[in-house]
């Protein structure tokens, strides 16, 4: 049974400080925005400053005049999530530190620094900590979206009848429009009533919108925003 047309209207419940922080912290499938809390604001910062630390280290290894003959090239590069630096195979032995991948050619061993291992442990542990928080914040949303599944059902069952309601009424091409379906026009329409005469019903060519639009042109908006269907057609 059909709701009065006031009673739909009240059904539809957004929810405007949630649908924010939601925008606000999800970036994109991929990415959470530092914002998102202050725990993984704070976790990001203390990878920054690691990361920064580790690169300051490794610069010093790779400009040194005694360490960089060691090298395949002067650059930092990453394997299994830490920072190395490309020792020439033959040198293996006199850059001090973990091996963690070899070249295709063999010529090439990517060696973690000793220097370097705590501090590309920490930021492991980091990184742990912040996918960890991330996935509590993405629970927290959905548990928030969840616990209001009934009011958007409901919300939802309403906005179609609704369209459905303003649709057979735009479509019929009927010359005559109940004052009830003139308010429910001009409402999804987005406007404002400034015509509020005591007749029953209102013609079609009858001015409602604050715009100066007539019904027909409120129908004609409607269907043109939904699927560019005109009460012409």
């Amino acid at each position: 049974e059909m709701l009065p047309t006031d009673d739909l209207f009240f059904a539809l419940a957004p929810q405007p400080v949630l649908e924010k922080q939601i925008s606000e912290s999800i970036l994109s499938p991929e990415e959470m925005a530092d914002t998102a809390s202050v725990t993984l604001h704070d976790l990001r910062r203390k990878i920054r400053q690691t990361e920064d630390s580790i690169r300051t280290k490794l610069d010093n290894i790779i400009r040194n005049s005694t360490t960089n003959k060691f090298l395949q090239d002067a650059v930092v590069s990453l394997r299994n999530g830490r920072y190395v630096v490309p020792v020439r195979a033959e040198y293996r032995g006199e850059v001090g530190g973990v091996i963690h991948d070899v070249s295709s050619t063999g010529a090439t061993v990517f060696v973690e620094p000793t220097a370097v291992v705590e501090a590309n442990a920490r930021i492991m542990q980091l990184r742990a900590q912040e996918q960890e928080e991330i996935t509590r914040i993405l629970t927290s949303f959905s548990n928030q979206v969840g616990s209001l599944e009934p009011q958007f059902t409901y919300s939802y069952e309403a906005m179609l009848k609704i369209d459905l309601l303003l649709a057979n009424v735009c479509k019929q091409n009927v010359t005559r429009f109940p004052y009830e379906i003139v308010r429910l026009a001009e409402d999804i329409a987005g406007g404002l009533m400034v015509t509020m005469p005591s007749q029953v019903d209102f013609h079609s060519e009858t001015v409602v919108g604050r715009n100066g639009e007539t019904i027909g042109e409120i129908c004609n908006k409607f269907f043109a925003a939904r699927e560019g269907v005109s009460t012409e057609n």
